[in-house]
């Protein structure tokens, strides 16, 4: 079993894919909301490609694991699936843009539902309270993500609607993730000073 220390390591190396992911994330929103007829099919082939790289990256970290802390870790799906979807983006790229509300809701909800379990964690250790604020943020997060499955909005344009959930969610994704290294800094201070 990881020790507190070994996870917060584990965290604080994950946090800076995540700031990547989201910097990506919000240029893509962006690009979605002033030009969406040309991007959308261009974009399911970009992220396809970034989508095999990562499952090629997640997979040999899988590998690099120890065996014992292999079954705390979700790599291996996390690889497998991210190298499908890039493999079917790149071959079915006219159907996916089809589907992309879908993809990228279903993408909030899964990437936010992972964010809320790791800040509920930490707060399950008493690891401080904000990480219940960070909790419920994600929890808003997923909301985004169910709202764009919806699609509420019938005047609006979907790709419109995406790119705002998009720019907003992965804005609080990266206050997130600031907010989370802040406070594992602190976390380390105080078991540094106890000792």
């Amino acid at each position: 079993m990881l020790t507190l220390d070994e996870q917060i390591k584990y965290y604080k190396k994950s946090i800076w894919m995540s700031f990547l992911n989201a910097i990506l994330f919000i240029i893509f929103a962006l690009v979605l909301f002033f030009k969406e007829e040309d991007i959308i099919t261009t974009s399911i082939l970009v992220i396809g490609f970034i989508g095999l790289v990562f499952g090629c990256f997640s997979l040999l970290k899988f590998f690099k694991t120890s065996r014992e802390d292999r079954i705390y870790r979700n790599d291996f799906l996390q690889g497998i699936l991210l190298i499908l979807f890039g493999g079917i983006a790149l071959l079915k790229n006219t159907e996916l843009a089809n589907m992309i509300a879908f993809l990228i809701g279903a993408y909030l909800i899964y990437h936010n539902a992972v964010r809320m379990q790791i800040c509920l964690h930490f707060d399950g250790l008493n690891q401080g309270h904000f990480w219940k604020y960070l909790a419920g943020i994600s929890a808003g997060c997923i909301l985004s993500g169910i709202m764009i499955l919806l699609n509420p909005f019938d005047e609006i344009a979907i790709s419109h609607v995406i790119a705002v959930c998009l720019i907003v969610s992965e804005g609080v994704n990266i206050f997130q993730n600031i907010a989370m290294l802040i406070g594992m800094g602190r976390e380390d201070e105080k078991q540094t000073s106890k000792e």
